[in-house]
């Protein structure tokens, strides 16, 4: 049922995405960006929904030994969640500034980091991939803790139901802001 109502958001974000590229396209001199934007969007997402997955399991894998050795137990969620906080947003800004500087390079190599469109796209594609950090490790970090809260097995219940909703998330967050920043630039 969770897997159903993640895929049914993420198409309505993909039809929503989908209708703005296909108005852009038919209005004429806009169109090339918006093609343009399209596509690099498209190969970015497996990037932004890797590193995402990737911090998320990094924080729940933690959050599970410890609970497993007794370091933390439910009643620490709140200090749980404030040190995954700050850990995530220490390295979402760290992985955001290095993202855009890669893409800037990549950018400047083919000639096409003066363009307000590359430069918009890789602020989209960083400053997706701090929001989607900062958010998976704090699920990531949470989703133990409230699994052992409801006496289910952490380290069974945890992964799967992490990467659903990781997925999930990272993919509306990652339109919403390339949406956002596409409709500013075309």
């Amino acid at each position: 049922m969770l897997l159903m109502i993640s895929a049914t958001v993420s198409q309505i974000v993909l039809d929503a995405f989908q209708g703005i590229s296909i108005a852009k396209l038919d209005s004429g001199t806009k169109g090339a960006t918006t093609a343009i934007f399209t596509t690099a969007i498209v190969a970015i997402l497996p990037v932004i929904s890797g590193a995402a997955g990737n911090a998320g399991s990094q924080s729940s894998t933690t959050i599970i030994r410890s609970l497993a050795t007794g370091d933390i137990s439910t009643k620490d969620y709140l200090k749980v969640f404030g040190k995954e906080l700050q850990v995530s947003t220490i390295t979402g800004i760290t992985l955001g500034i290095a993202n855009f500087a890669r893409l800037m390079i990549y950018y400047a190599v083919k000639g096409q980091a003066q363009d307000i469109e590359y430069i918009a796209l890789a602020g989209a594609a960083s400053l997706s991939l701090f929001a989607v950090i900062v958010l998976a490790k704090v699920v990531g970090g949470m989703l133990p803790i409230l699994a052992k809260k409801v006496k289910l097995d952490p380290a069974v219940m945890a992964a799967p139901l992490l990467t659903t909703i990781i997925d999930a998330l990272s993919t509306m967050i990652f339109f919403s802001i390339s949406i956002g920043i596409l409709m500013l630039v075309v």
